[in-house]
């Protein structure tokens, strides 16, 4: 085999992996939606049909028909920074991350680390998915099964709660995010320093 034919090999066997490597999944159908009137929020629409994100490994996250989605699952105040829940190639990712922080039937880690996939999936750059990531993970809601004892022996909920925004410190974080381009792991990780202090 000549030279000229093993750096060839080589470099289609990097661009396979490369190609693998940036795959985030698909999603399956279009979004189908109709406006909801309501005077407390105008940004209410329902699902028409069933909507999906399936993530390399197969996973399927349906946005159920008849679901009612408003963006809200993206917090307010990044608005400005990335635009509206509706704004933008990270549209369809919202959509499927604001159905399941709504029915909370998945862990919140599992939904926010789905959107950030879901985003990649729909064409969002990487260092802007990232800071939409850092932004639900940080301060976007979460929830968890809490199990209670009463008189009626043993029952569980689901608690759910939203953390704490810290503008200034909030804004130093982006800003790395920007300069430094961390890894998913390094901005869960800054999540773990930010909760200890």
């Amino acid at each position: 085999m000549s030279v000229k034919t093993c750096i060839c090999a080589l470099l289609l066997i990097g661009n396979i992996a490369s190609a693998s490597a940036d795959f985030f999944g698909r999603f399956e159908g279009n979004v189908k939606t109709e406006w909801i009137a309501d005077g407390n929020s105008p940004r209410l629409m329902r699902l028409l049909e069933d909507f999906a994100y399936v993530e390399p490994d197969g996973k399927r996250w349906v946005a159920r028909a008849g679901a009612v989605v408003d963006g809200a699952s993206i917090p307010r105040p990044f608005w400005p920074v990335i635009g509206g829940p509706f704004d933008g190639y990270y549209r369809n990712a919202s959509v499927v991350h604001d159905y399941y922080c709504a029915t909370r039937s998945e862990p919140w880690e599992n939904v926010h680390l789905m959107f950030y996939h879901a985003m990649r999936a729909a064409g969002v750059a990487e260092v802007t998915a990232k800071v939409m990531f850092y932004a639900v993970w940080n301060f976007g809601p979460r929830w968890e099964l809490a199990r209670m004892r009463d008189a009626n022996g043993e029952s569980s909920r689901i608690v759910a709660w939203t953390p704490p925004d810290d503008p200034d410190r909030r804004e130093a974080e982006i800003e790395w995010i920007e300069a430094a381009n961390p890894s998913i792991d390094e901005i869960r990780a800054l999540s773990k320093l930010r909760a200890a202090r």
